[in-house]
């Protein structure tokens, strides 16, 4: 029975991406798919499995706001994986797509920005706190500027790690001040 486990796990696979074809809006069916690959295939699975997903509708004309948002909060889920398993390369590549996601999928229609956005905001803050925790605070400084302008409201809610962009701003100003870099400090803490 063990060895028929893969073959369940692929069909159920199969099964919610034929979902996803159908009922391709469905914020439940998307959610049970990502929970479905992340169970088998991981964070890696799941980019994978989105990238693929993502270059088949794409690739098709037509408003394509819908698949790049939920392809970006695929990526936005696989980072937080990554960070959860110390991969912090693959982390900022899936931060960075997921920014990329939620950018066009708010410019291919205006009606997805703000949700977008507010997921931006967690992708660039922890795409941040990854650039500050390797020395590259500049970019840092920059991605945590971003999140705050792309849309404010989100900076004091969680991401899917517990963390609030806001505090995450805070925290970098601080150590930045202490560390001498009193002119980025200063760009996280002066008013928008």
């Amino acid at each position: 029975q063990t060895c028929a486990l893969p073959i369940y796990r692929h069909a159920a696979q199969a099964v919610l991406l034929g979902g996803i074809a159908r009922f391709s809006g469905s914020n439940d069916v998307h959610a049970d798919y990502r929970n479905r690959v992340a169970i088998d295939r991981g964070a890696a699975g799941l980019r994978a499995a989105y990238q693929t997903y993502l270059n088949g509708v794409c690739s098709r004309s037509g408003d394509t706001s819908m698949p790049r948002w939920f392809g970006g909060y695929a990526y936005l889920v696989a980072a937080e994986m990554f960070v959860k398993d110390h991969n912090q390369s693959q982390a900022k590549a899936s931060y960075t797509e997921a920014i990329a996601q939620f950018a066009n999928s708010a410019a291919a229609n205006p009606g997805f920005a703000d949700s977008a956005n507010h997921f931006a905001v967690f992708a660039h803050t922890g795409l941040a706190l990854l650039l500050h925790e390797q020395g590259n605070d500049q970019d840092a400084v920059a991605h945590l500027v971003a999140a705050r302008k792309l849309r404010p409201a989100s900076m004091t809610d969680a991401d899917g790690l517990g963390r609030k962009p806001q505090a995450v701003l805070e925290r970098i100003a601080q150590q930045l001040a202490a560390a001498g870099k009193q002119d980025l400090a200063d760009q996280l803490t002066k008013p928008q």
